[in-house]
């Protein structure tokens, strides 16, 4: 991810930068990536700070990572620095000591030399439980979700998953559990489709033991541009149309670092099991 992230951001937004980042007066081996997510569950917070790389040359991430950056964060009232993780290669900081909370807005500065790289992002309201109608079809376990009006957050990332399976294959019964992958996983509220959403567990009742496991995470307004720009950018880079030749323009990804390039969002999770036969 680390790879793809730093490749990302110096190919996607150096095609067509959405914030005004002045490229042309910016030498490419000058300019700063950046990016960072930040939750109140992550255990420990991460900044990934690289270096971009003259046209041309051969790009290698971990050549290209800043080691002499100063990273700080702050919420307003106290700023805390980060500390360089050699092994790796990034800067981490203990949320122990960082306290994330859900609803305020944090403001991360990264200097390098010269260089000033601000951006700021707010920790999106705790999810709501979502309501939950289960019910089997034949062999099938089916879980619809819907979320109630006192949900605040527009934006979340939906994905799920099989735990615990216990199941013993035989003759006419050679298939267990399984689920189809999610053909997306990010949504915006204000779309009808994200205010409902089903899942389809096959042959779950097949199983001595299953479990469903969902994951919802809320994020803000930063990150789902940024991930919704990266799967544009994605889908125009793998040419999903089949255009040939590919005349689409390149799709910029989002960009919210001053003085640099990159992404500094937040999220907020929750994670639920579910227990369909035990």
């Amino acid at each position: 991810m680390r790879c793809i992230l730093f490749i990302t951001l110096l190919t996607g937004v150096l095609s067509s930068c959405e914030n005004g980042v002045d490229i042309e007066r910016t030498p490419l081996n000058k300019l700063i990536a950046i990016s960072s997510f930040i939750s109140p569950q992550d255990s420990v917070l991460y900044v990934h700070v690289y270096r971009g790389q003259e046209m041309g040359s051969i790009l290698r991430p971990d050549s290209a990572v800043i080691r002499e950056a100063q990273v700080t964060i702050s919420d307003g009232i106290r700023m805390t620095a980060f500390t360089y993780n050699a092994s790796r290669k990034c800067y981490t900081l203990s949320n122990q000591i960082a306290d994330i909370q859900p609803e305020k807005e944090y403001r991360l500065q990264v200097k390098v030399g010269n260089t000033v790289c601000n951006a700021s992002c707010r920790i999106p309201p705790s999810p709501v439980v979502p309501i939950v109608n289960q019910s089997k079809v034949n062999d099938d376990f089916i879980a619809l979700f819907n979320w109630p009006s006192s949900e605040k957050n527009r934006y979340y990332i939906f994905n799920y998953s099989l735990r615990d399976i216990v199941f013993r294959s035989q003759i006419g019964n050679p298939t267990g559990p399984y689920i189809r992958t999610p053909t997306n996983t990010l949504f915006d509220r204000q779309d009808k489709e994200a205010n409902e959403l089903e899942i389809r567990v096959f042959n779950a009742f097949k199983a001595d033991r299953v479990s469903l496991a969902v994951f919802y995470q809320a994020v803000d307004e930063n990150t789902y541009k940024y991930l919704k720009t990266y799967q544009d950018f994605s889908n125009w880079q793998n040419n999903t149309d089949r255009l040939i030749p590919n005349l689409r323009e390149p799709q910029p990804v989002f960009n919210n670092i001053e003085g640099g390039i990159g992404i500094f969002g937040g999220y907020n999770r929750l994670d639920t099991l579910f227990k369909i036969k035990e």
